[in-house]
């Protein structure tokens, strides 16, 4: 997928950086094959990395307001808002719980606090208390992860 940004020049996203990696290659063994000695290199990036290069500049800007946190970071978060539930020490959940919560955030399925509590199982209805702990936990420390603030990014950009 390509765009152009405000410097004419393009943008090309890749799933992956290892595809990033070999598409800048591609492009530049291409230039040297024809014959150029000097190219305008187009800006390739992974999409995860441009998604973090959005979310930086919007909180440099001030559009975003909650410091970015990393995956690292957030699950940390998460491993101290379960730890405090029946399942101390076993990451395993933590780890489930977060890959939830980016699930939720990639696919824009509705917020934990918009489901209703009729029909959850036991696990579910755990999931969505650690969800609001972790979301409150979130707001107390003025942070925001990859995936809560990615799910913004639409909203900023227009």
């Amino acid at each position: 997928m390509a765009a152009a940004d405000s410097n004419h020049s393009t943008l090309i996203l890749t799933p992956t950086a290892r595809l990033a990696r070999a598409e800048r290659h591609r492009l530049a063994a291409s230039a040297v094959g024809n014959g150029l000695a000097t190219w305008r290199t187009p800006r390739v990036l992974a999409f995860g990395n441009w998604m973090s290069t959005l979310i930086e500049a919007g909180f440099v800007s001030g559009a975003i307001e909650q410091i970015p946190i990393s995956a690292v970071q957030a699950g940390a978060l998460w491993r101290s808002v379960i730890n405090h539930q029946v399942f101390i020490g076993e990451p395993r959940v933590a780890e489930m719980a977060q890959a939830s919560w980016r699930l939720i955030h990639e696919f824009s399925l509705p917020a934990v606090e918009r489901w209703s509590d009729t029909g959850l199982s036991i696990d579910q209805m755990n999931f969505k208390d650690w969800a609001r702990a972790y979301q409150a936990l979130c707001r107390r420390r003025s942070v925001g992860d990859e995936w809560s603030l990615a799910a913004r990014l639409p909203e900023l950009i227009r």
